[in-house]
């Protein structure tokens, strides 16, 4: 849906520091991105990912093969991996059943400064909370967050703890 692609694009571009044909070309690529995981999928042909992706991608089909009420936390070094994460992973876990749920959680980063990434991502504080409330109440299975997860917030349902960059 159109709207959905908008909206996620939203989340975590800020579309005013951009041209419509900056914002179309970002559209196009995010469309294509997001067949081609659903199709790889399906497929179950994802060669092309490193071999720390395709370790966590076999590893979250252990867990949720097995019980899809698993709880599982991944930590990864920066926002910008937290975000192509959730792409990926969310693409995976609707292949395995279509109730399961990742989201990404990171800093608000309140400080404001400029960053010259378009793929920077950004949440609000709003966002933030309403990820975490998903995570705990069962509407996500899978977390996603930078250090920010790590140190200060409380996330009491997690049963199985990942660091993606140890895999």
């Amino acid at each position: 849906n159109d709207n959905t692609i908008q909206n996620d694009l939203e989340e975590y571009i800020d579309m005013t520091k951009l041209s419509k044909e900056q914002i179309y070309q970002i559209y196009l690529l995010f469309i294509s991105i997001e067949k081609q995981l659903t199709y790889k999928f399906k497929t179950e042909q994802f060669d092309y990912y490193s071999d720390r992706l395709r370790g966590l991608v076999n590893k979250l089909n252990e867990i949720y093969r097995s019980d899809i009420t698993n709880k599982v936390i991944i930590f990864v070094s920066n926002r910008t991996v937290s975000f192509f994460l959730e792409e990926i992973i969310t693409c995976m876990l609707q292949t395995i059943n279509e109730n399961l749920k990742c989201v990404s959680v990171i800093g608000t980063n309140r400080h404001k400064t400029e960053h010259n990434s378009l793929f920077e991502p950004k949440i609000t504080s709003t966002q933030l909370n309403t990820r975490i409330n998903d995570f705990n109440t069962n509407i996500a299975n899978v977390l996603i967050g930078t250090s920010t997860v790590e140190e200060g917030l409380d996330i009491q349902s997690c049963n199985i703890v990942i660091v993606f960059s140890e895999l």
